[in-house]
This record gives structure tokens, sequence and C-alpha cells, in this order.
């Protein structure tokens, strides 16, 4: 199995602190947040970790993977700043392009306190998708929304006027190999509906619900609140 960690954003709304500096590698207390994110990883799980950044920060990434013996592989989406981004669909058909086995995809902006061991064991060849709660509708205005029917996914909305639950989904996605197939197709559709909204027509999907901690580095305050409280 290959896991992908996408991090070509460029985190506009944490200017001025990612003007020049990746927002995976700023420091939280006294360690970077892509290491947090690879703590996380069994490496008996993950024959390759893949991460698709931009030209920009490319050689930071590669200054950043010398300190891991880690089966790590960089590579650039050749974006220069954020008016020519791909955006996170087309940096994950990028990141696919030389996988024929199953493979998880993460964002670099979350710091999770879960288990991908677990999650992985959840897996029944049939997407997963982790899910967790919000503490109120308001709240769930802000993030991909997601009604359940039992373990499966029923329906998703991204930043819903009103949500139909407080369950909101992370970007931390499992696929069968096969699913590149249609990852292609949805990138070449260019359709404007999230890829997962996008997948319910098509298929069945899977829930993995976690209770740890999850942040999303979405923005200055958040940052800097997590910097003075940690996790």
């Amino acid at each position: 199995m290959k896991l992908i960690i996408l991090a070509a954003g460029y985190g506009t709304r944490m200017y001025p602190l990612t003007i020049n500096k990746a927002k995976a590698l700023l420091l939280i207390k006294n360690k970077l947040v892509l290491d947090y994110i690879i703590e996380r990883i069994d490496s008996n799980l993950f024959n390759e970790i893949i991460i698709v950044t931009n030209q920009k920060f490319y050689e930071d990434f590669l200054d950043w993977k010398k300190s891991y013996a880690k089966n790590i592989t960089i590579i650039s989406d050749g974006s220069t700043s954020p008016e020519n981004a791909l955006g996170w669909p087309r940096d994950l058909e990028l990141g696919l392009e030389n996988i024929n086995e199953d493979f998880l995809v993460i964002s670099s902006d979350n710091v999770f306190g879960f288990s991908l061991s677990e999650m992985v064991k959840q897996f029944n060849n049939t997407p997963l998708i982790a899910i967790t709660k919000v503490e109120s509708l308001e709240k769930a205005k802000k993030h991909g929304i997601v009604e359940l029917r039992s373990n499966q996914i029923v329906s998703f909305e991204e930043k819903p006027i009103k949500p139909k639950s407080i369950t909101k989904s992370i970007l931390c996605y499992l696929f069968p190999s096969e699913f590149k197939g249609l990852i292609k197709e949805y990138v070449k559709e260019k359709s404007k509906q999230h890829l997962i909204e996008w997948l319910l027509e098509r298929t069945k999907i899977n829930s993995f619900y976690f209770n740890e901690y999850c942040h999303d580095i979405g923005d200055l305050q958040k940052y800097q609140e997590l910097c003075e409280k940690g996790f």
C-alpha cells in the first residue's frame, strides 16, 4: 500500500508566515507539522510515502527528507504561485502516476491523533474516509459534512449552509487500486463537485470514525493557538 501526502498548497490564509515556507514545514512547539504526521505512520503498512508539493517549495521538502530513512518520494506539481496552483485533485492524480496498488491519501494540513493502522484494518476493498464529530451545526458549516447509514456514507456536502449533521470528514481517504482510474476521470471531467460527492454517485463509500484529536491548520489564528497550547 502507498501513502500520498498532499502538500502543494500555498497557505495564503497564513501569510506572511507561509510566503517563503510551506505550511507543512512550519514549527509547532519543537517539531515541524509534517514530522507530527510522519510519526503517525506505521512503516510496516506503507512501502512508500509520496509527498506532492509545488515547485516553489520542492527543494525545501528534499532537504527535509534527508533526516528520514523511510522510503519517501517528493514530487513537484510544477506550480510556482497560488495563481497557477493545480488544486489537490490534480496533485493526487500526479501522486498516482506510478501506483498500481491500494493507496491512502491525506492532507499535510491536518495533525491528528488517531491510528492509520486501525483505519487500514477496517478497509475491505471499499473506499473508506475518516470522519468525526464537530461541536455544533454552526461549526459544521466550515467542513465537509456527511450523512451516515450505519457505517456507509450516503451524502456529502462541502461547507453546507444548512448542515444535515455534525459529522465531518477530513481529507484522509483510503482507496482500492482500481480507483486510480475514477480519480483520473474526475480530474478530466473538471467537475465542480467535491471528489467524495462525485464518487458517491458512482460507488459505495464507508466511514472510519475516530474520537482522537484532529486539527486543521487552516489559518494563522489556529496555527498560533496550536503553538501556544499544543494538541
